[in-house]
């Protein structure tokens, strides 16, 4: 979640279409690694995607925008080398 904020902050005109292109669906799986919040289904919110109003990131345009919870450590790992290789973030566990 935080790698997908701190993209937006770098890039503030970024909507969602930008970051699905930026991280596509493959990274995570069936969820996709985001998803427009208004459009999520019930189901999604159950622990699926991060929906907490701290979770949640606000773009410019006003779309607000979730994040996918559900990892297995073969799509992170993906996920986390796709992010250095685009983008060039290094990521450090906490």
């Amino acid at each position: 979640m935080e790698v997908i904020r701190k993209y937006c902050e770098d890039h503030p005109e970024a909507d969602f279409a930008k970051l699905s292109q930026i991280f596509p669906k493959k990274l995570q799986g069936s969820n996709g690694v985001l998803n427009i919040f208004g459009e999520l289904k019930d189901y999604q919110k159950e622990g699926r995607f991060y929906i907490k109003d701290k979770e949640i990131i606000q773009l410019k345009n006003g779309e607000q925008i979730a994040v996918c919870s559900q990892w297995r450590k073969d799509s992170i790992e993906k996920f986390i080398d796709h992010v250095k290789q685009t983008l060039g973030y290094e990521i450090v566990a906490q």
